[in-house]
C-alpha cells in the first residue's frame, strides 16, 4: 500500500538533487560573503613581515595551554605552535595564554550574578571577566616584545567569541573590566592587527533561554557585532570544519560520510553513543538548538562563521586536537600541521602579511576583483550589484586570476539573508552529462514503501544532466559558447525535467505498474536570471512551487571541488477531482552536497548528497487545520535523510 499521495522531487544546486516528502533542516548559509573590499584603514596600514608579528592563542574553553604547544604528549612536533614557527613566525614572538585546565572552573563563580539567572551575563562578568582581563595582559605583553608591532589574535573555540570581548568596543585598558571609556586614546586597533577565530561560536541557540554561556555570547553579539572594529583596521577571519553531518542515533558502520576513527566510533558505541554524527548531533544540538546540521563534530559550520568576516569553510576539519568526547588524538583538527596551511596563508593575506616565502601579495587578489569600483561600497550599490537581475555585474573590473576566484567573486555578492545568487561550479562542469544516482540509503519515502514491497536498497537511476557557463545568455542561446575561465551554473529545468522522467519510469518498474506513479510534467518555469524559484506544473493539475530561501557555497583550494547547501521552502498543491489543485502543504527541506572530478581529464564527476527533509505543520488536505491545534503524533517532527552518491560521465 502506497502511503505517500504528495510525493515531491526537487531540483537541488547541482540540478540533481531528489527530495522526497520534505522536511526542515536549518541550514549553513554564511551571513555575509568571504570577499569584500578591504576598509581603507586597512589598506593604508603597513605590511609586515610574518617574521615580525606578534601571535596570542587563545584557547578555547576547557584546553589548557600545553594543548597548542604539546598536544596529549605527543611531542612538541606536533603543536599547533611548532607549525606556526614552521610558517616563518618568531618563536620568541608566540604567545598562548597563560591557563591551566582547572582554571575553567572559575566559570562557576557567575552562578553568584543575578545576570546568570537573567541570562544577561556580560563577559566582564565573574563568569569569564579572568579571562578577557588575562587576555587583555597577555595581548599588551606581546605588543611591547615585538617593539610595538601590532599582534594577531588566534582564538579557538570559546576563544574566538571571549577574543571579541576583549578587544570589545575598541578602547583599550588592561587594568580595567570596562572597555567602554571612548575618551581612551589608545584603541584596541592600535594593540591588534588581526583576530583569526577557528571552530569558534559566533551565534546564539536558536532558543536563546538554552545558551550555556548565560547571556555573554547575545551581550558580545550585540554590542560589538560581526567583524565590529573592521573599520579601524582590524582584520576578521573565521575558520569553520565542514567534516561530520549530525545525525541522531546512528551506528558507526551505517554512516559513510562521518569523519570518525574506528577507534573513537568503538568508543562511542560502548558508551551507548552511536557513532561521530550521533556526537555530533548532541553537541550541534545544545550550540545552536538543532542537531541536523553539519560542522567539525563539535560546533555547527553556520556558527563559525562571523557576518563580515572573511570565510573559510574547511572540509574534512575537525574541532580541537582529541577526537570529540575522547583522548584520541587527531591530525585533522585546524591547528595540526597538515591543516594549517589551508587556512592561514589566505588568513595572513587577508591581514597584509607577507609570507617569508615571497610569494604573499598582499591585497593582490582583492585588487583585482575590485580594481574599478569607486571608492564609495554603500549597502545600496552592495545590493544593486547582488541583485539577481544583474547576476552579470556592469562593472568594469579586471578578471579574476583563477577559475576559482571567479566563482568566489560571483559567490560574495550575496543576496541580504539569502546568500549567492545561484551556485557557481568550475568551468569544466559545463557540458552535457550521463548521470547515474545511486540511492544508498534511506528513511524517506518512497524508498521506504519499496522495501515494504521488497525492494532494498541501493536502487540506481540514470538520466541526462547539463550545466552551462553563467553568462550563457537567456535560454543558454549561447550554450556552445563554451569557455575553460567561466564557472558554469545548473540548468536546473532541463535538469528537473530529465530527472523526473527517469525516476517516474524507475520507480514504475518497481512497483510492477502501468499507472504513473509519478505525474507526467506538463511545464517548467526558471530562469538563469532568477535562479531562486522553479514552478512545476504536471499533467494530472498539481503544482509545486520550490523557493530557494538561503544557500551557501565554496570551492575548494584548487578550485576543483565543490561544497554547496540549499535550504528551500515548497509550496505542494495536489491534483483534485474538479482538475484545479488543491489544498497546498507548506514543506522545506535542506540538501549538502559536495563535488570532486572523478578522473584527471575531469571527464568525470563523482559527488554526495545527502538530504534532509522536514513535513512542516502545515500538512496536504484537511490534515492541514487539524495539525495545528492537536496534540497527537502528526503533530511531531518527523526527520528523514537520504543519503546519494552521483557518478556524471561527460557526453561528447
Amino acid at each position: 500500500m502506497m502511503r505517500w499521495c504528495s510525493f515531491s522531487f526537487l531540483l537541488h544546486a547541482s540540478g540533481l538533487s531528489l527530495l522526497l516528502h520534505i522536511k526542515v533542516v536549518s541550514p549553513f548559509v554564511p551571513r555575509s560573503s568571504g570577499l569584500r573590499p578591504p576598509s581603507k584603514a586597512k589598506l593604508s596600514a603597513a605590511k609586515a613581515d610574518v617574521s615580525k608579528v606578534p601571535v596570542v592563542v587563545c584557547p578555547g574553553f576547557g584546553n589548557d595551554a600545553i594543548d597548542y604547544s604539546n598536544p596529549l604528549e605527543q611531542g612538541r612536533e606536533k603543536g599547533f605552535v611548532t607549525a606556526l614557527v614552521k610558517r616563518g613566525f618568531d618563536p620568541e614572538l608566540i604567545s598562548v595564554l597563560p591557563l591551566k585546565r582547572y582554571e575553567w572552573a572559575r566559570v562557576a563563580g557567575g552562578l553568584l550574578e543575578l545576570d546568570f539567572y537573567l541570562g544577561t551575563a556580560k563577559p566582564t562578568g565573574l563568569g569569564y571577566g579572568w579571562y578577557v582581563r588575562r587576555l587583555r595582559q597577555t595581548i599588551q605583553e606581546a605588543y611591547e616584545k615585538a617593539g610595538g608591532e601590532r599582534v594577531v589574535l588566534i582564538g579557538h573555540s570559546a576563544g574566538g567569541w571571549l577574543g571579541r570581548a576583549a578587544l570589545g568596543d575598541g578602547s583599550w585598558d588592561v587594568d580595567s573590566d570596562d572597555t567602554t571609556d571612548s575618551n581612551e586614546r589608545v584603541r584596541s586597533s592600535d594593540r591588534v592587527r588581526a583576530l583569526f577565530t577557528i571552530g569558534a561560536i559566533h551565534q546564539t541557540p536558536q532558543d536563546e533561554s538554552t545558551c550555556v554561556t548565560r547571556g555573554v555570547l547575545k551581550t558580545v553579539a550585540e554590542l560589538y557585532p560581526g567583524a565590529f572594529l573592521a573599520s579601524e583596521g582590524i582584520t576578521y577571519v573565521s575558520v569553520g570544519g565542514d567534516a561530520v553531518v549530525g545525525r541522531p542515533k546512528v551506528e558507526a558502520g551505517e554512516d559513510d560520510a562521518k569523519l570518525g576513527s574506528p577507534e573513537s566510533n568503538e568508543a562511542y558505541r560502548a558508551r551507548g553513543e552511536g557513532s561521530a554524527a550521533s556526537v555530533a548531533y548532541t553537541s550541534y544540538s545544545a550550540v545552536s538548538g538543532d542537531g541536523l546540521m553539519t560542522g567539525d563534530g563539535v560546533v555547527p559550520l553556520e556558527w563559525t562563521l562571523l557576518d563580515g568576516s572573511k570565510q573559510i569553510v574547511l572540509d574534512d576539519v575537525v574541532h580541537s586536537i582529541n577526537e570529540a568526547g575522547t583522548t584520541i588524538p587527531t591530525d585533522k583538527w585546524y591547528g595540526s600541521d597538515k591543516v594549517v596551511d589551508r587556512w592561514l596563508n589566505d588568513a595572513l593575506e587577508e591581514a597584509g602579511i607577507r609570507t617569508t616565502n615571497g610569494k604573499t601579495e598582499p591585497f593582490g587578489m582583492l585588487g583585482n576583483l575590485f580594481a574599478s569600483r569607486d571608492d564609495e561600497s554603500s549597502p545600496l550599490r552592495r545590493l544593486m550589484l547582488a541583485a539577481p537581475a544583474l547576476l552579470l555585474p556592469a562593472t568594469k573590473a579586471r578578471a579574476a586570476e583563477t577559475p576559482s576566484e571567479a566563482i568566489r567573486l560571483l559567490s560574495s555578492k550575496t543576496l541580504p539573508g539569502l546568500g549567492p545568487p545561484d551556485v557557481y561550479y568550475p568551468p569544466y562542469f559545463a557540458g552535457r552529462w550521463k548521470v547515474t544516482r545511486v540511492i544508498s540509503s534511506s528513511d524517506d519515502l518512497p524508498w521506504t514503501d519499496l522495501k515494504d514491497n521488497g525492494v532494498e536498497l541501493p536502487i540506481s537511476i540514470s538520466c541526462e544532466a547539463r550545466f552551462v557557463p553563467y553568462n550563457a545568455g537567456k535560454d543558454f542561446t549561447d550554450f556552445d559558447n563554451q569557455s575553460n575561465d567561466i564557472p558554469a551554473i545548473a540548468d536546473r529545468s532541463f535538469n528537473e525535467k530529465a530527472l523526473n522522467s527517469a525516476l517516474a519510469e524507475e520507480i514504475s518498474k518497481l512497483f510492477s505498474t502501468k499507472e504513473p506513479v509519478i505525474p507526467t510534467v506538463r511545464s517548467i518555469d526558471w530562469t538563469a536570471t532568477n535562479p531562486n524559484v522553479l514552478s512545476i506544473s504536471y499533467a494530472d493539475g498539481a503544482s509545486k512551487e520550490v523557493k530557494v530561501t538561503k544557500r551557501s557555497s565554496d570551492v575548494s583550494g584548487d578550485g576543483n571541488g565543490v561544497f554547496s547547501s540549499e535550504f528551500r521552502r515548497i509550496t505542494d498543491v495536489p491534483a483534485a477531482s474538479n482538475g484545479v489543485g488543491g489544498i497546498p502543504s507548506i514543506l522545506k527541506s535542506r540538501v549538502l552536497t559536495k563535488w570532486k572530478p572523478g578522473n584527471s581529464s575531469k571527464t568525470a564527476i563523482e559527488g554526495i548528497e545527502i538530504t534532509y527533509n522536514e513535513r512542516g505543520m502545515l500538512r496536504a488536505g484537511l490534515d492541514s487545520l487539524g495539525s495545528l491545534t492537536s496534540s497527537g503524533p502528526s503533530n511531531q517532527e518527523d526527520w528523514r535523510s537520504t543519503k546519494t552518491k552521483i557518478l556524471m560521465e561527460r557526453i561528447s
